[in-house]
């Protein structure tokens, strides 16, 4: 994702641009305005296969193949 520090513009992949067109959109930004950019990676669009465990403290709980609570 391409974004304006500036202004409400921003090119990303969830509007159709690939990665070479949020460049380009964001050069000819520049160009036409003078206002700096800035990139910020995208989330995949990958779905977590699991939900998250919480501990009562809310941290969340990462399971360790081969050990069990407590021991």
């Amino acid at each position: 994702m391409r974004y304006c520090l500036h202004c409400d513009w921003y090119a990303s992949r969830t509007d159709g641009f690939d990665t070479h067109e949020q460049s380009r959109a964001a050069i000819d930004h520049f160009l036409d305005t003078g206002h700096a950019i800035d990139s910020m990676p995208e989330p995949s669009s990958a779905e977590p296969d699991h939900t998250p465990e919480f501990d009562a403290e809310g941290a969340t709980r990462i399971p360790v193949n081969g050990v069990r609570d407590g021991d």
